[in-house]
């Protein structure tokens, strides 16, 4: 939900901050849109990499109120902190530039990433936090696509040379955002399970 800023901007024609006429995707990298619509900070990638980090630092709390940090949980705040990145930054970025191939290029780190975080989730609760884990990142997988596809500037933007999805295929809350939301249900579910 944290994103819902930033692809509000941009799906109104919110000026991308990485415009700058020379084809480059990453001029202004940490920015997003212009603030137009909810202000620079929240119209940013900084939100969606932070709230990533912040559930990479959440299995470092224990069920019993500890802190307990081992190699799972570096390796749990590693892999948030690189999906932030790669979904935050490097496939939005080309998203909003309309380059199709450089989201595709950054689309299968953000897959192997979702089955990294599914394998470490899934190995609470001697493994039956699995369960959960990976329908939940599976389904995470599907509804962004899903949401991609029913964009008003989605894939269907980067195909047709910038312009906008047809209105009367457009759908904000498209099914994808109910497979989206129940496949992070399913991985907090995990999430919680004691080691």
């Amino acid at each position: 939900p944290v994103v819902r800023f930033l692809d509000y901007s941009h799906d109104e024609d919110g000026k991308w901050c990485g415009e700058n006429g020379e084809g480059r995707v990453f001029g202004k990298w940490w920015l997003g849109t212009d603030g137009t619509y909810f202000g620079l900070f929240l119209e940013s990638p900084w939100p969606f990499v932070i709230a990533w980090i912040m559930f990479g630092v959440s299995g470092i709390f224990t069920i019993d109120n500890k802190v307990h940090v081992g190699a799972q949980e570096v390796i749990l705040i590693v892999n948030c902190l690189l999906q932030g990145v790669d979904a935050g930054i490097l496939i939005q970025s080309n998203l909003y530039a309309g380059n199709m191939k450089g989201k595709q290029m950054f689309s299968l780190p953000f897959v192997l990433l979702f089955v990294g975080l599914a394998i470490n989730i899934g190995s609470h609760w001697k493994w039956l936090s699995f369960a959960l884990s990976f329908p939940g990142a599976f389904l995470i997988i599907m509804g962004q696509k899903t949401v991609f596809g029913a964009r008003k500037r989605g894939d269907y933007t980067m195909k047709n040379a910038g312009k906008a999805n047809p209105y009367d295929q457009v759908y904000v809350y498209s099914w994808g955002e109910v497979i989206f939301m129940m496949g992070w249900i399913l991985i907090c579910w995990g999430q919680a399970m004691p080691e």
